[in-house]
């Protein structure tokens, strides 16, 4: 994906960046389009190598959550929208406003409605969110959608996403030089979410964030396939059929001394609703709207420089290379 398309794409969260919405894909390609989603989420914090711990502890993240978004390209629903669960309770109130910022494609911001519920334990989520099919109640709609999604079973979540070589690990955190940048490696081919036969389909996507001044998107990489009944809604400029395996930091793209974090995730689309409704304010497009299960990994990113040494020794090869190319011209 070149550096203009991935310029216009963001993280989203439902609180700090507990998501990479495969929703924003589309948002950014219509103007006129309500999108709705909603997330089952795991989230982890990968510690080296080869090890992780659950939830993600520099931004007090438990474990699990249930994320809803609503995306109307900010402009503001007739009525503070909400979600209510099969038994008709609320789960969740936004905002009267969108309270969420985001890129639109021409790189300004605007916002979105977001909402969270997390806990520590899989059987306290679904407690206190109860059970679907979950009703998307936006504004003065005449219709008010539905999706589906699980929030018991562990076992349709995807692969926990790694990062499996690139950068050098110390500590807790991943080390990439500031100015000559990395090749992150992830484990998609692991990810079942890609094979033809499994689902709705699946989304890998990778993010890097400033960890002091997060939301800002400082890269952002996306590749879908197998859902060939939204690939055309994404548009050929965004949707991709490959999927993604390495992540590129270029170098300077990082300022040594500062603290990033890279967010990876695996989104199994679970369920997808295009409800026609009115009233809401907003014309144009059909809405759209789909449920997924997602596996996101946290990882801290220390950008660092060069050793001292190592300059030292590029130096001398530098010197050495000089030395020899006047010893053959002079």
């Amino acid at each position: 994906m070149n550096v203009s398309v991935r310029k216009i794409l963001t993280l989203i969260g439902g609180i700090g960046l507990y998501a990479i919405s495969a929703s924003a894909i589309y948002a950014q390609s219509t103007s006129t389009t309500t999108i709705y989603h909603l997330q089952l989420q795991e989230i982890i914090n990968q510690t080296g190598p080869s090890t992780t711990v659950t939830g993600y502890s520099p931004l007090s993240y438990k474990q699990w959550a249930l994320v809803a978004q609503i995306d109307t390209n900010g402009v503001p629903l007739s009525a503070a929208p909400y979600v209510t669960n099969s038994s008709g309770a609320t789960i969740f109130t936004f905002p009267a406003d969108p309270d969420w910022p985001d890129l639109n494609s021409s790189g300004s911001l605007y916002y979105r409605y977001q909402a969270a519920l997390n806990k520590n334990d899989l059987d306290g989520l679904n407690s206190a969110v109860g059970t679907g099919p979950f009703t998307f109640w936006l504004g003065d709609a005449t219709a008010q959608p539905t999706l589906s999604i699980d929030t018991t079973n562990a076992g349709l979540l995807p692969v926990t996403p790694m990062v499996t070589s690139g950068g050098t690990w110390s500590g807790n955190a991943l080390q990439i030089d500031a100015d000559t940048g990395a090749t992150l490696t992830v484990n998609s081919s692991s990810f079942s979410g890609y094979n033809s036969s499994s689902g709705l389909g699946g989304v890998v996507s990778v993010g890097l964030y400033n960890a002091t001044a997060y939301p800002t998107p400082l890269g952002f990489s996306v590749s879908t396939i197998n859902v060939p009944s939204l690939v055309a809604l994404f548009g050929p400029g965004v949707g991709q059929t490959t999927p993604l395996s390495t992540y590129v930091i270029a170098p300077g793209e990082l300022t040594a001394g500062q603290t990033y974090i890279l967010q990876v995730n695996f989104q199994s689309i679970a369920d997808i609703n295009t409800t026609q409704f009115s009233g809401t304010g907003i014309s144009g497009n059909p809405p759209v709207g789909w449920s997924f299960y997602n596996s996101s990994t946290f990882i801290t990113v220390d950008a660092v420089p060069l050793p001292a040494g190592a300059w030292l020794m590029l130096s001398g090869l530098v010197g050495f290379g000089t030395i020899v190319r006047k010893h053959r011209t002079g």
